[in-house]
């Protein structure tokens, strides 16, 4: 399915990928409705192949989305990732408070919703969503505009931090207890708490995409004298230390005669950064690297450990003599930090690479050390305790799913992203049934017999205790081939810093030109006005 999708899309673009997926996840939802409603008795199979449809759609859609923000945001690439990624963890407690509010205890009826909302709020977004190979004019006209591409991440950062605040609050007073009333106006505040994303597209350049270009219809070129631009050539030497004449790039950034044909404003490398990341790997090149394999383990190793807490979280309250009220709330807060690592892993490798040249493979080495203590922890911490460790796993957990897709984007390249993204993923897949389902459901059970407990249910802190402990040993393994991949990566981080700091130079000379431009143009207006006045 993942070369599938990555054929479709680089073939037909992002639109065409993204209404196929939200064809099959419309397709599989209305057939597992209509089955579970009793409009049709298929078997057993034909139940898990229309599941496997509905649940396709989604990953075409997170694959597009995901490869699409990687290309258009090549230097905030992390922080582009952590933003979807963030949306999707928190996307279960919303979902969780929309059925509660809204279709309880109709289930079916909100299988049907589930259904068909989502991919009408994707037909609304498919003609706002394109690749953009260029730098966009908008960029450049940072005087003109407040709205930079920062603050508008900024926007997406405080909805999803908001809406976790809001899903923790509601665990915590047990929203599941409150009368009808009380429940729509908990939807009715999810809902206005996502408006602040309408204000994302406001002054972004308009939803034509245009090149930073130089056109002949630009009437300052028909206002500045040749040997004006010499002048403004010899004060941007003077400020920026560059040589006369020299920008840097492969064009010359002003044109010294009006009317010429229109010349990019920055060169290609500049309108398409992130070359520092030369290497495009496709998929049977990408699984012959020791870098996808080692992606590959410490991705799996540590996403299946997060699994093993979290899908096995009743039985272990219930061992250490929790209650099912006290579940709940380590649910909600395992899913509220799981949200919060997925942006703050997304942010703070982006802005401290760009600061300081930090490899984005540091902070796989972060997130794999805190899982590996997290679980040694778990293995003898009291109920009491384990609110602090639904806290820091949950954190680390959701750090993992942002750095994935932006270290494969950077290690493996941009070309065949797609399929290499999705094959990294089938980690967490067998991870999660080898670890969280199989041995921990045999050790559970071993638990069980020794300990004679009557119902199927194991009582006291052993119960766990070897589970979470080989969790630990498979971190500590999972940390040693994270450090391995941050040393085999160091170099191709250098580069990037480098290709960051070229980039971002030559973006503000031409930023800082364009502003000099301008007054020019506004004065030789000014003279003609008053000379006009004269007359």
């Amino acid at each position: 399915m993942a070369v599938l999708v990555f054929s479709v899309r680089h073939k037909a673009g992002p639109r065409i990928t993204l209404m196929i997926g939200l064809v099959l996840h419309l397709g599989g939802y209305t057939a597992l409705y209509c089955a579970a409603s009793g409009m049709f008795r298929p078997p057993y199979w034909v139940v898990v192949a229309i599941a496997v449809v509905a649940f396709n759609g989604g990953s075409w859609v997170d694959t597009t989305c995901i490869a699409t923000s990687v290309r258009n945001f090549p230097h905030d690439r992390g922080t582009a990732v952590g933003i979807l990624k963030s949306f999707v963890g928190i996307s279960a407690a919303t979902y969780t408070t929309l059925y509660v509010a809204a279709f309880r205890p109709h289930a079916i009826r909100f299988l049907l919703f589930i259904g068909i909302a989502p991919v009408v709020i994707g037909i609304v977004a498919i003609p706002f969503m394109n690749h953009v190979p260029f730098r966009q004019r908008s960029e450049l006209e940072l005087h003109e505009t407040s709205c930079t591409t920062g603050m508008r991440f900024g926007i997406a950062y405080q909805v999803v931090l908001t809406m976790g605040l809001a899903q923790m609050a509601a665990a915590i007073f047990g929203a599941h207890r409150l009368d009808h009333h009380m429940r729509v106006v908990m939807l009715v505040g999810s809902i206005v708490l996502l408006l602040p994303l309408l204000a994302i597209p406001y002054r972004s350049g308009g939803l034509r995409a245009r090149p930073a270009r130089r056109t002949s219809e630009d009437e300052a070129f028909d206002l500045i004298p040749a040997k004006e631009v010499c002048r403004i050539r010899l004060a941007l030497a003077a400020t920026f230390g560059r040589p006369a004449g020299a920008s840097g790039v492969d064009e010359p950034l002003l044109m010294s005669d009006a009317g010429l044909e229109a010349q990019p404003l920055v060169a290609d490398r500049a309108r398409t950064p992130g070359d520092a990341f030369p290497v495009d790997l496709t998929p049977w090149q990408c699984q012959s690297s020791i870098n996808y394999w080692l992606l590959f383990l410490v991705f799996g190793i540590d996403t299946s450990m997060g699994m093993l807490f979290l899908n096995n979280l009743g039985q272990i309250v219930q061992s250490r003599g929790g209650s099912h009220d006290g579940q709940a709330l380590l649910v909600s807060l395992f899913s509220v930090l799981n949200a919060t690592g997925r942006l703050a892993f997304g942010y703070i490798p982006e802005r401290t690479l760009h600061l300081w040249g930090v490899p984005r493979s540091f902070f796989l080495v972060v997130v794999a050390a805190a899982s590996t203590m997290v679980a040694a922890w778990a293995a003898v911490a009291s109920v009491q305790a384990l609110s602090a460790v639904a806290f820091v796993w949950g954190f680390a957990y959701g750090g993992h799913w942002s750095l994935m897709p932006a270290l494969a984007s950077e290690v493996f390249g941009l070309t065949h992203f797609a399929t290499n993204y999705c094959l990294l993923q089938m980690a967490t897949s067998i991870g999660s049934y080898t670890l969280a389902t199989k041995l921990a459901g045999y050790l559970y059970q071993q638990s069980v017999t020794r300990h004679g407990d009557s119902d199927n249910i194991c009582l006291g802190q052993d119960c766990f205790r070897l589970t979470f402990l080989i969790a630990a040993g498979l971190g500590l393994l999972s940390t040693l081939l994270a450090t391995i991949l941050l040393y085999r990566t160091r170099g191709l981080y250098r580069r990037e810093f480098d290709a960051i700091v070229a980039d971002e130079e030559e973006l503000e000379a031409a930023s800082r030109e364009d502003s000099l431009i301008n007054a020019v143009h506004c004065g030789g207006r000014f003279g003609q006005r008053t000379d006009a006045s004269r007359l």
